[in-house]
């Protein structure tokens, strides 16, 4: 026994108080308990934050496929600039053609104009009268004839390259407005979207920092639940004395007692609210009923548990023990002895319960198993 208080003390005074109102000396056995629960409430923690850090990196994959889309009409509406440009550049020449042909137009008719000035000062009647000339006056009207028909075709032309023109302008500048836009607004798009993926990408990165930092926590209090662990298997040893006072607790599978009569509530394996299945078995009696050991053993937790109110845990060796919570009072302290259905509490509703019941929990090397395989057989959800 002074090996068992030895080894109980050491513990005590390494590891830290492991939650809020916990008594000032815990037993290893509720230390183990509460690590356990730390554990799960860990897991699911960091369960919601992958779900969550799952959540954005889709959301990412999917403004990074907008992006990928928006890039790649960029790069098309590149090159459709570029094809524009080299038209805008060929009409540009075309213009410059254009205008060098109306100047030459101008010239010519201009000279036109002139020599129609010249012929116009010559009096026609003057001119019909002089027989000498008179081949020269059909040479000079024929040629005005050509002169006129020349200029008004040089006229035309001259007007048709104006309008020409006019139509070549009015398109460059609507093509190049509306390529304008076009790229302005897919530049907008881009960089609203480049701004969505840093912040995404910030977030999941914190996300992945606080999910090794969950990691490592969850490690370190897996360590301190294997620790605990291995001193229960040595606190079980030293009850080994219990054994040749009857029969093993392994060789009882089916036969057990019950630790009191009602009804049984709810089974081993069902799910509570959150999902997580029941590890015992809840026995619903009279508020005071009192509550027996189903077996003998050592008392080795007595007192108040989150999740459990009034908690006690009985050690039969081999690596069994029996749990009885909810109660409202308990009759045993931690180290005693107790024999097969001595009294060890009273029913009750502790541990914030709504109605009376019991919690009547096995465990096999810190394995829970289904009560009503080791216990009696019940009928109709009765125990008498």
């Amino acid at each position: 026994m002074n090996l068992y208080l030895l080894r109980r003390g050491l513990l005590l005074g390494l590891l830290p108080c492991l939650a809020c109102g916990a008594p000032a000396s815990p037993s290893p056995e509720r230390r183990l308990h509460v690590l356990e629960r730390g554990i799960d409430e860990m897991r699911q923690s960091r369960a919601r934050e992958q779900a969550e850090r799952d959540r954005i990196l889709a959301a990412l994959e999917t403004a990074e496929r907008r992006i990928g889309e928006l890039s790649a009409g960029i790069q098309g509406l590149r090159g459709r600039v570029a094809a524009i440009r080299q038209h805008l550049q060929a009409l540009d020449d075309e213009r410059d053609r254009r205008h060098k042909r109306l100047q030459t137009e101008r010239r010519a008719l201009g000279a036109d104009l002139r020599a129609a000035y010249l012929l116009g000062r010559e009096p026609r009647l003057r001119l019909l009268l002089n027989l000498d000339a008179a081949a020269r006056v059909e040479r000079l009207l024929t040629y005005a004839g050509y002169l006129a028909r020349e200029r008004g075709r040089r006229v035309e032309a001259i007007r048709g390259e104006l309008k020409a023109l006019a139509r070549i302008t009015a398109r460059q500048q609507a093509l190049q407005a509306r390529l304008q836009v076009r790229q302005e607004r897919l530049d907008t798009d881009l960089r609203a979207l480049r701004q969505v993926q840093a912040g995404r990408r910030a977030l999941a990165a914190d996300l992945a920092r606080a999910l090794q930092e969950k990691d490592a926590r969850l490690k370190a209090m897996q360590r301190d639940a294997a620790a605990l662990r291995d001193l229960l298997r040595h606190l079980q040893q030293e009850t080994l004395e219990m054994e040749a006072r009857e029969r093993p607790f392994s060789r009882l599978r089916g036969r057990l007692p019950w630790p009191l009569k009602g009804r049984i509530a709810v089974r081993y394996g069902t799910p509570r609210a959150g999902g997580i299945p029941w590890d015992g078995t809840l026995i619903r009696a009279p508020l005071g009923s009192e509550v027996r050991a189903v077996h003998h053993g050592r008392v080795v937790y007595a007192d108040w548990l989150r999740g459990f109110g009034l908690l006690l845990i009985l050690d039969h060796g081999e690596g069994y023990m029996t749990l009885y919570g909810f109660n409202q009072a308990l009759l045993k302290e931690t180290g005693e002895w107790v024999d097969a259905g001595e009294p060890v509490a009273l029913l009750g509703d502790s541990g914030g319960r709504q109605a009376a019941g019991l919690y009547f929990g096995i465990r096999h090397d810190g394995k829970p198993l289904d009560p009503q395989h080791w216990c009696r057989q019940v009928r109709h959800g009765r125990i008498r």
